[in-house]
């Protein structure tokens, strides 16, 4: 009799020992997150809208300097990563170009490239985010002549940009968002029949935000 009772009792701890466990596991599941099927890093679109400065590295031909000029920047960016984005990036600045010594001036030069861009994030952090990006496209170029300046085209060509910028996060979805660019534009000129080279290369200097969604 006293083995039987032992028994019972002993069947008794085990059986509520495993309804204890079964009710104390999926709890403790859903308290630590610890579902390894759970993706922790999903990909998200970027937006990025940015304003700044332009300023050629050099004089666009031998007797015209460009000024300090306005420019602008969208960015559309899929986040494979933390550590990766690829998407577009749309650049579009205006320049005066001025004759030399202050002779006069030859127009404004607008420039809008469209760019197929990959960004590289490499160092996470909570304060700021350093990236570096590289893209390569088309720089279309439209030269608006100035009074008594005979009609003069710029060509549009290939374009290569090379950034370095930071991003500061404000919210989980919004960035502060700053970047220094460089951006390859060199072509022909044309007006009246002559041609000539021109190189209006330029460092951007842009001030923004990023959404992420």
């Amino acid at each position: 009799m006293a083995g039987a009772r032992r028994s019972k009792v002993a069947i008794g701890v085990v059986l509520v020992g495993l309804l204890c466990g079964m009710g104390w596991g999926p709890a403790q599941a859903e308290e630590g997150g610890a579902d390894p099927d759970v993706k922790t890093e999903e990909p998200h679109w970027v937006i990025s809208i940015r304003g700044g400065v332009a300023q050629a590295t050099q004089d666009h031909v031998s007797n015209a300097v460009a000024s300090l000029g306005g420019a602008g920047s969208l960015q559309f960016l899929y986040q494979f990563s933390p550590y990766f984005r690829f998407g577009l990036t749309v650049d579009g600045q205006q320049q005066a170009v001025d004759v030399k010594n202050g002779a006069g001036t030859f127009g404004d030069l607008l420039t809008v490239a469209v760019m197929p861009t990959i960004e590289m994030r490499p160092f996470q952090t909570t304060t700021a985010i350093p990236y570096l990006s590289v893209g390569l496209g088309m720089n279309f170029n439209m030269f608006s002549t100035a009074t008594r300046v005979l009609p003069l085209d710029y060509g549009n060509t290939f374009a290569a940009r090379i950034a370095g910028g930071l991003d500061i996060p404000l919210t989980p979805h919004w960035s502060l968002n700053t970047e220094v660019a460089w951006r390859l534009n060199k072509g022909e000129w044309t007006q009246s029949g002559a041609t000539g080279r021109f190189d209006a290369t330029s460092v951007l200097g842009l001030v923004g935000i990023r959404y992420l969604f």
